[in-house]
């Protein structure tokens, strides 16, 4: 005849991961705008158009707000660099080295 298992109790890991709730998210349209507007906006309107995705974001309580300063980030980063180098070539252009 054999016994079944003995139960032991539960590990605080293996509780939290039973206990943890799952964020359920709902995409409205304003979402999905700003999502398309943040990732190929910037092809038809470089400058203008990601800048109004990130603007629908924050608006949104879907996302985190660490979220949001991560797309802010990684949508502000490439015009910073664009900025800085069509600086640095003016600036280089308008200097006289001869």
């Amino acid at each position: 005849m054999t016994s079944a298992p003995a139960s032991r109790p539960l590990t605080p890991r293996e509780q939290s991961r039973e206990l943890a709730p799952v964020r359920q998210l709902s995409f409205t349209a304003s979402e999905v705008v700003a999502l398309v507007l943040i990732s190929v906006g910037g092809f038809a309107l470089p400058i203008v158009l990601p800048l109004v995705g990130l603007l629908l974001l924050w608006r949104s309580r879907t996302w985190r707000r660490s979220d949001k300063g991560v797309a802010t980030a990684l949508v502000a980063l490439p015009m910073l660099l664009v900025a800085g180098g069509l600086a640095f070539a003016v600036l280089f252009r308008t200097w006289d080295f001869g």
